[in-house]
């Protein structure tokens, strides 16, 4: 008899632990985000958005140099791929790394007049990886005014801010590509830069 009074309760404890983790692997991201009428209390399992950072909008207007929904996406292998040799009156200099790495690509573009370029290139495992990765850039630099962020889908997105030493930085994904691009010398080179880039 005494060995079923210490039975019963670790057999509870192991259905409970067992129905969590149905419940949790039956869980559906669409009903994260609800309100409860009854209350008035919005519950979320995301955290609070900073408010020094825009809500991503969504758009099917393609918004000049800064993506272009109807360039092509890379076809490269995550493996060997380092960017473009050249990228309109951009050549590349230099270049190191890999983009399937959390290192990723480190490439850097200078024209004739030294405008510099530098280009970064990662590969991440899944397409909601990538875009949670340009959503987090912006809030985790110091800025000089909010960073524009633009949600297209849900698998492509862009941000765009400057630093308080002048360098203009755009991030955007491309399915599982990100690319970051920081301009030394503000918006005109980065506007040059990007409307050659072929992603």
């Amino acid at each position: 008899m005494n060995s079923r009074r210490y039975y019963y309760p670790l057999l509870w404890f192991v259905l409970l632990v067992v129905a969590s983790f149905i419940l949790s692997a039956c869980g559906d991201d669409k009903d994260d985000n609800k309100t409860d009428d009854s209350s008035g209390n919005a519950t979320s399992a995301i955290p609070a958005t900073p408010t020094f950072w825009p809500q991503p909008t969504r758009t099917a207007v393609d918004p000049g140099p800064y993506f272009s929904p109807g360039k092509p996406f890379p076809t490269e292998d995550p493996n060997t791929y380092s960017g473009p040799e050249q990228v309109g009156k951009f050549q590349r200099t230099s270049v190191s790394g890999q983009a399937n790495t959390a290192a990723g690509v480190t490439g850097v573009y200078t024209d004739s007049g030294d405008a510099t370029i530098i280009l970064n290139i990662y590969y991440m495992i899944d397409k909601p990886s990538a875009v949670a990765f340009v959503e987090q850039m912006g809030t985790s630099a110091r800025l000089t005014t909010p960073p524009e962020f633009l949600l297209l889908d849900e698998n492509t997105s862009y941000t765009l801010y400057e630093l308080p030493d002048g360098r203009v930085v755009y991030a955007w994904t491309r399915e599982q590509w990100i690319f970051v691009a920081t301009s030394t010398q503000g918006r005109p080179s980065l506007d040059a830069f990007m409307r050659d880039f072929p992603y």
